[in-house]
């Protein structure tokens, strides 16, 4: 028995990498898969359908052993040549192969895809499986299963720290890091970030009933786009055109009843002026990309925006450098069953929303309702998100957006870093923004605003003064708002 090259880098990892090995065995015993080499193929697929461990070679060789024993076929030379060919396959081990080469990895992997793909067409052809909906929905399953065969180990990185070649390789992990941060177009926030968010990584913005989830969401969305990047926003609760409307106001800074109030020509035509600005600006590569994705509440998943990114790949020749989606609660949840508590089942879609921007190389935002228990906290912190606390876990960076009555009536919010995963030494938790009502537009301070914001909280008394905000509830208000919320 003789083995190409390629057969022999395949069967070697079908012995010694299990999950390969799991998928290998699915493949039918004949030579339009395994050319001259069923009979080993058989073998290997035998010890996966009763064991889910890595195959060794001496139990390979017992059980061709025992399998030529019972058809009389043990003769020396039999077993010379399988024994050869065994030792052969087993001489991978101390060579280039799959573990130590990954050319020959993704080989070898591509190999079972293209095995697999042709089994799926066939038998749904030999099946008559083709034409009607349920079928063809059936195959498309099984298409998609192709996506997850690939190498368990190389999703497992490994850094010998104290290697003489440790210290290049250090440097060189410390610059491409820095590449990948990008700024949130707010200085006090990038401040506490090491200059913001990192691709791959997930920031959560964490607020009441209207406080300003998605103001905030827009007015990141719109830092972005003004630093030429592309944004994709997710959009489950609010219809299109309001998101539009959004958009537009804080990206333009203009007010939303002069752009979008087309009682009259004159209006109308403002709007298109913004309009072809704002293209202009696209074109010449100054603004960002921008895609608005809605969906009705509860009716997409993940699965579905992930095939939505792979379409926008195909248009655009890449991912977006920005995903937000307000909020995933929205979202149906894939791990929302087997009896699961909500809270570990939502921890566990904002995990997979993380390993998203990990998947596609974006930096995630997401938002997220607080519970009643947020209107007794002069701020609002992480233990007030509604839901599950374990969505904290997921998140690289977590802000409360706050705003009490004196300060909303003066246009300006607290933003508290409830979390904030790889913070710089200068990290402040309590960053202070004033807000331009017309257009929703954030935006930082100025030295004089600063000022009169923070003397309006000296005089509100919050967490750094003692005494009573100015609408602070009397306790025995505070009993019957607890009573009710129990």
């Amino acid at each position: 028995m003789i083995l190409d090259e390629t057969l022999k880098q395949v069967f070697y990892k079908a012995t010694t990498n299990a999950e390969f090995g799991k998928y290998f065995s699915q493949l039918p015993l004949s030579q339009d898969y395994f050319s001259d080499n069923v009979d080993l193929a058989k073998y290997i697929q035998r010890h996966y359908y009763k064991n889910d461990s890595p195959v060794s070679m001496s139990s390979l060789l017992i059980e061709i052993e025992n399998d030529l024993s019972v058809r009389h076929k043990n003769t020396k030379e039999d077993l010379d040549n399988w024994k050869l060919s065994i030792n052969n396959l087993s001489d991978l081990s101390n060579s280039d192969n799959f573990s130590n080469n990954e050319e020959i990895n993704q080989e070898t992997d591509k190999w079972l895809r293209r095995k697999k793909f042709y089994q799926i067409i066939t038998d749904s052809i030999s099946n008559n499986h083709i034409g009607d909906e349920k079928s063809t929905n059936q195959l498309i399953d099984k298409l998609d299963q192709l996506s997850l065969i690939g190498s368990e180990d190389s999703k497992i990185d490994s850094i010998d720290l104290f290697n003489d070649d440790s210290t290049d390789k250090i440097i060189d992990m410390v610059k491409e890091d820095k590449k990948d941060y990008i700024s949130t177009g707010y200085p006090s926030i990038d401040n506490d970030l090491f200059g913001g968010l990192s691709r791959g990584e997930l920031g959560m913005i964490i607020g009441s009933y209207g406080q300003g989830k998605t103001m905030a969401l827009t007015n990141l969305a719109s830092n972005y786009l003004i630093n030429g990047l592309d944004v994709c926003f997710i959009e489950l609760e609010e219809k299109g055109v309001r998101m539009v409307m959004r958009i537009l106001s804080t990206l333009a800074q203009k007010s939303k009843r002069k752009l979008f109030g087309l009682n009259d020509e004159d209006t109308s035509n403002y709007l298109k002026s913004i309009m072809n600005q704002l293209i202009n600006r696209h074109k010449n590569g100054s603004l960002g990309k921008f895609e608005l994705w809605t969906a009705d509440s509860y009716e997409v998943g993940l699965s579905t925006i992930e095939k939505k990114l792979n379409h926008y790949f195909q248009l655009n020749n890449k991912y977006p450098d920005i995903i937000m989606i307000d909020y995933p609660e929205l979202l149906t949840n894939e791990f929302d069953r087997n009896n699961r508590r909500d809270d570990v089942s939502m921890g566990m879609l904002y995990h997979k929303i993380r390993d998203l921007g990990s998947k596609y190389n974006s930096v995630i935002w997401t938002a997220s309702q607080t519970n009643r228990m947020s209107s007794l906290e002069n701020t609002i912190t992480g233990y007030s998100i509604s839901g599950s606390a374990q969505k904290l876990h997921a998140v690289e960076l977590a802000i409360t957006i706050n705003s009490n009555k004196e300060e909303f009536e003066n246009n300006f919010i607290r933003l508290y870093v409830d979390k904030a995963r790889n913070h710089s030494d200068t990290f402040q938790k309590t960053l202070m923004f004033k807000v331009d009502p017309s257009c929703s537009r954030i935006m930082e301070e100025s030295p004089a605003e600063k000022e009169e914001h923070q003397k309006l909280i000296d005089e509100m008394g919050t967490s750094s003064t003692k005494k009573g905000m100015s609408y602070s509830r009397t306790e025995n208000e505070l009993k019957k708002l607890r009573k009710e919320i129990e």
